[in-house]
């Protein structure tokens, strides 16, 4: 699943770029949300559950594989934009106009403490402030793309109570989830935290899309309970599930969105809906892939530095034809440093410090063979 994570985080880049339409990097971003679902209820159950105290393993675990990466790239950014543009860094960067205005302002302290701890960036995307100054915390984030992984940690925080519950609460989460950012998009005009801004609420805000986490989780266990205990990994199957993953691809790149409010639902549920049929066989077909597997941890580091390589370093020094290949091929460069010379330890010390082997009783599943009730 490697490889559709790191063409995922590309379509990001592409979106930004104009080569795609916006609505699809969204999708990209959402795509990560069933994604990470998956994993954080395979995490779980083969790594934690069963432990003296996993619940805090697992969170403490999960802070670090979020927190030292972003740090790394927010302290770069910050770095090589006061290196390379120091006169004009209060455009490139507007926190820090924003802190020289007035540092002691709640503006500059909540926009600070959000850039750090990346907490509530979904929201500064999208709300409107009383002063109406709610583009001054939309542009204040220095990381834009980090308002997703505000996202993920509250559904780490989450995670292991809601994960351990039985298949038919996922259901129902994963149900009004879905349905909740349903009945707000079909009623932007009235509702008042629909206000158009940019993506707006197609990107998301929680809790709308905790649904898409669970729906992973389901995706997981299904795997786990179906395909894996039916062996259906074999190499005729990863071939057809190869081709599976294939179209997920093809549609996401050659698809433009109706920019029709209703039109563009009903594509949207009918992609998370393909996608959640289709995750657990792509997960099959290439989870012994070390290759695959490498890609995809690429993805968090790409996703990271792609805005601010595209936007920040090239987008007004550069050529529009050069600008998507360079960027693409700029940040799968600083990506790969930060796999290799970040991220690698830091998975050897968080394997060392807080995995068991294997879990004594894993809770979530109930330890049976068939399908949680």
């Amino acid at each position: 699943m490697g490889t559709l994570r790191i063409l995922l985080a590309s379509l990001v880049l592409a979106s930004h770029s104009g080569l795609l339409n916006p609505q699809i990097g969204g999708l990209a971003v959402e795509s990560f949300f069933v994604i990470s679902g998956f994993y954080i209820q395979m995490i779980l159950r083969e790594k934690y559950i069963g432990q003296p105290g996993w619940r805090g393993k697992f969170l403490k675990s999960r802070m670090l594989r979020i927190f030292v990466p972003y740090w790394t790239v927010l302290i770069g950014t910050v770095v090589i934009m006061l290196l390379l543009f120091p006169e004009s860094i209060g455009k490139r960067l507007p926190m820090f106009a924003l802190l020289s205005k007035d540092p002691s302002s709640r503006d500059s302290i909540t926009m600070s403490f959000s850039n750090i701890f990346i907490i509530g960036q979904d929201y500064f995307k999208v709300w409107r402030m009383v002063d109406n100054e709610w583009k001054t915390y939309r542009e204040a984030i220095i990381i834009p793309p980090a308002w997703s992984i505000s996202l993920e940690l509250m559904f780490y925080i989450l995670a292991p109570w809601l994960l351990a519950c039985r298949t038919r609460v996922l259901v129902f989460v994963t149900a009004l989830s879905l349905m909740a950012k349903f009945l707000i998009l079909a009623t932007t005009r009235v509702s008042p935290l629909a206000y158009e801004c940019g993506d707006g609420l197609v990107n998301g805000i929680f809790p709308l899309e905790l649904g898409l986490f669970t729906a992973g989780s389901l995706c997981y266990r299904y795997y786990a309970y179906r395909l894996a205990a039916d062996g259906f990994e074999g190499e005729a199957f990863k071939w057809r599930t190869v081709l599976v993953a294939s179209t997920v691809s093809m549609i996401l790149v050659l698809t433009r969105v109706n920019p029709i409010l209703f039109s563009y639902l009903i594509f949207y549920y009918t992609y998370v809906l393909f996608l959640i049929i289709v995750l657990p066989f792509i997960f099959a077909a290439s989870r012994s892939n070390r290759w695959d597997r490498r890609l995809g941890e690429l993805s968090y580091p790409f996703y990271l530095c792609a805005f601010p390589v595209a936007t920040d370093l090239l987008k007004k020094n550069v050529s529009l034809t050069l600008w998507f290949p360079l960027a693409e091929v700029i940040t799968l460069c600083l990506a790969y440093l930060i796999m290799r010379y970040v991220e690698d330890p830091l998975t050897r010390f968080r394997h060392r410090r807080f995995y068991a082997a294997s879990p004594s009783s894993p809770y979530a599943l109930r330890s049976r063979p068939g399908p949680v009730a």
